[in-house]
């Protein structure tokens, strides 16, 4: 949230809450995209024995490049950034409205 100048809750309104979950949903997808990937790569292979998940990235190496590690990358971004976004403003709104109806302590 301080990356989008979020620094008191008076300057900080949903649509920044948003923002800032959303850039945290996106930089997380481009982290475990990857391993996504790999865990379905795994789940889908047949054949004798369980796969390795070291043999299943080399074999994705070598037959699709760096590339192959992100596929898929644009829709798992998207939803990620939704997702993140959505929860993120409305939890800390909801959080907002709590505290200032009830007086609990933050």
């Amino acid at each position: 949230k301080i990356a989008f100048g979020c620094t008191t809750p008076e300057n900080t309104t949903f649509v920044k809450k948003f923002l800032a979950g959303s850039a945290a949903g996106g930089l997380g997808s481009l982290a475990g995209n990857p391993f996504d990937v790999l865990k379905t790569r795994m789940m889908a292979s047949e054949g004798a024995g369980q796969p390795s998940i070291m043999g299943t990235a080399k074999d994705l190496l070598k037959n699709q490049g760096i590339g192959g590690f992100y596929r898929g990358i644009d829709s798992n971004i998207a939803r990620a950034m939704v997702l993140n976004g959505t929860k993120m403003a409305c939890y800390d709104q909801a959080k907002g409205y709590v505290v200032e109806f009830t007086g609990l302590p933050k």
